[in-house]
């Protein structure tokens, strides 16, 4: 018991600071509105999502006969999980249309939409905008951090133009 315990607590801790430097870097990203390499960004993602799955696959492993090592399986995952999550929070408007509580406020419903675009955040799309001619754009309603609907939608329609979102 007390090597589980041991190595609970150790896979708890690596991972688990693994996933807090990744969620740094993204705020220091934000809050200096510094555009990160699309290579940065996968990193970034890798450590803060991936450690994550990772911290799960390796505790079950703790309780298993199973010793394969799945670490770059729950990265992956991590990964994959985090680009699905920054493309559904682009174009998720038909969701929201449909939410319970859309029709009833029409601010809110604005604030849930592209919120990543509200907080400042430079995900997958607008690090490949921001390469792009055209580009500059993008990043400058990105720095404004609106909650306006409507200048969300034209960030949305230049990344599509840009074809960040393919």
């Amino acid at each position: 018991m007390e090597f589980h315990l041991q190595s609970i607590a150790s896979s708890f801790s690596d991972n688990i600071l693994e996933a807090v430097r990744g969620q740094g870097k993204e705020i220091f990203w934000r809050d200096n509105f510094q555009c990160p390499t699309e290579e940065q960004y996968e990193r970034m993602i890798e450590q803060k999502t991936g450690h994550v799955f990772n911290l799960f696959v390796s505790l079950m492993s703790l309780f298993s006969n199973n010793k394969t090592d799945y670490s770059h399986l729950a990265k992956l995952l991590g990964t994959y999980f985090q680009l699905i999550d920054d493309y559904c929070n682009i174009t998720k408007t038909e969701a929201l249309e449909e939410w319970t509580g859309a029709g009833k406020n029409q601010e809110q419903t604005s604030q849930y939409f592209y919120e990543d675009l509200t907080e400042g955040k430079f995900t997958l799309p607008i690090i490949h905008a921001a390469k792009q001619n055209g580009g500059e754009a993008v990043l400058d309603i990105l720095r404004q951090r609106t909650t306006e609907e409507s200048l969300k939608k034209q960030c949305v329609l230049l990344l599509e133009e840009l074809g960040s979102l393919q």
